[in-house]
């Protein structure tokens, strides 16, 4: 990534975080982003998360309130002609990570 595009993801994946921190506990559990993508037109950002119990379930959450973190990008990201369209993701990567760790753990 250049650089420009890793200054974009980190600002995306502070606000993103903030907005997580709003998920009411009956939804998901400790959420967190686990990593933020950025195409390189800088057009689509899509940001990866985990969470203890309900990552599914804070995905859809923070589906809803995508228009309350595009107004926040807008307000960081004043320089970009295009705020980046955030595409949230369930993090399966950290799952399967998850998964063989358990596995080796139980073999050792």
């Amino acid at each position: 990534m250049s650089r420009r595009s890793d200054q974009v993801s980190g600002i995306i994946r502070r606000i993103v975080a903030y907005h997580t921190l709003e998920i009411p506990p009956d939804i998901a559990k400790v959420v967190n982003v686990t990593r933020v993508t950025v195409t390189p037109d800088l057009r689509y950002a899509d940001v990866f998360l985990t969470a203890l119990a309900g990552v599914e379930n804070a995905v859809i959450y923070m589906n809803k309130r995508r228009s309350e973190i595009r107004a926040d990008l807008g307000g960081e990201l004043k320089a970009l002609h295009t705020i980046p369209f955030v595409r949230l993701h369930v993090d399966r990567q950290s799952e399967e990570l998850r998964r063989l760790d358990e596995i080796l753990k139980r073999l050792l």
